[in-house]
């Protein structure tokens, strides 16, 4: 299993790094800043821009609490490229105008309800701290609205000993009963905690989304202010329903406003786009700028019915990956 999972990071990894430097050093430094560096020069900066992204994705990796708050990040980040990407295969009307636009407003969206702007909210929360003496204070305070997040200053063991932080609580009332249970915490269960302070509530039982544990002792609360109102990672969907749209329409009023492309760029694009493999020398004859020719022949199939090679390979992998989800929610029944 090492074997496999190791090969399998390092080829992601050399992919992500070549492609990263070869961006940085030819799309960036030759062309904006250097347009007269010679290969050896544009090699020495795609090593810097290589080992850049490699500190950058340590440093990101570390500050990330598990794999599923990563993912919230590049399924994120992804979506604001892949919505100008998909216009710009589908539609001859996208440019650059529409394609920045569309970024910008989404990312800024993103900014306000997702994890920047929950940081916003935690330094605004710690602020405004209110002491939990007993269970009637902190349900008071998460029982304020259906769906509520609350700052939590919790304390709790761990293998190092005593540790004190801020937690975010996503509160979502449901019919089942109290999503939270705590008593008033007794001397005892302070001193085991190395608390000197007055009052805090010991946690007996808590719901997934609160993120903490029995025995955890909860000496403040503070609802969280708008900012960041999306960015628990069960609220993704809601997530990309508050930027997708306006990503869209930034996109088309962009576009509509801004200056349309060149129509020869866009040809030998959609050229490049729609001729199969083995085909390459037709592209050379029309005059296409080629990077790379291969040598395969393509299959016949996609050769004389490529509308219908497209059409019935989408059906295909779609049924494919409809299989994979149903065998992960049924290994993930027989896990429950």
């Amino acid at each position: 299993m090492f074997a496999a999972i190791l090969p399998a990071q390092m080829s992601s990894l050399s992919a992500f790094m070549v492609a990263a430097s070869a961006l940085l050093s030819r799309n960036i430094y030759k062309k904006h800043f250097r347009p007269g560096a010679n290969d050896l020069q544009l090699l020495g900066v795609a090593r810097w821009a290589g080992f850049v992204i490699v500190v950058l994705g340590v440093v990101f990796a570390l500050t990330q609490k598990g794999v599923a708050e990563a993912l919230m990040w590049f399924w994120t980040l992804s979506t604001f490229t892949g919505v100008f990407m998909w216009a710009g295969e589908l539609g001859r009307k996208a440019n650059a105008t529409g394609a920045w636009a569309s970024y910008a407003i989404m990312f800024i969206i993103w900014f306000v309800v997702g994890e920047p702007g929950q940081l916003v909210s935690q330094n605004m929360a710690v602020k405004h701290y209110q002491a939990v003496s007993n269970p009637g204070e902190l349900r008071a305070v998460l029982d304020r609205q259906p769906v509520s997040r609350v700052l939590l200053d919790v304390v709790h063991k761990t293998d190092k000993g005593v540790e004190r932080r801020n937690k975010v609580a996503l509160i979502a009332k449901r019919g089942h009963g109290p999503l939270i249970s705590v008593r008033e915490a007794t001397g005892s269960d302070k001193s085991a905690m190395n608390i000197s302070e007055a009052g805090g509530v010991v946690v007996e039982s808590a719901d997934s989304h609160i993120d903490v544990k029995p025995g955890d002792i909860i000496m403040r609360s503070s609802p969280l202010p708008l900012p960041g109102i999306y960015a628990d990672k069960s609220l993704l969907h809601y997530r990309l329903m508050a930027f997708l749209p306006a990503g869209i329409l930034a996109l088309i009023l962009g576009s509509l406003l801004g200056r349309p492309m060149s129509k020869d760029k866009l040809d030998n694009c959609y050229k490049l786009i729609t001729t199969p493999v083995g085909k390459e020398g037709e592209l050379e004859e029309q005059g296409v700028d080629m990077v790379y020719a291969g040598e395969s022949e393509g299959h016949p199939w996609e050769i004389n019915h490529p509308r219908a090679v497209n059409i019935v390979g989408f059906a295909i992998a779609f049924v494919i990956s409809l299989l994979f989800v149903v065998l992960l929610w049924w290994v993930g029944r027989i896990g429950a």
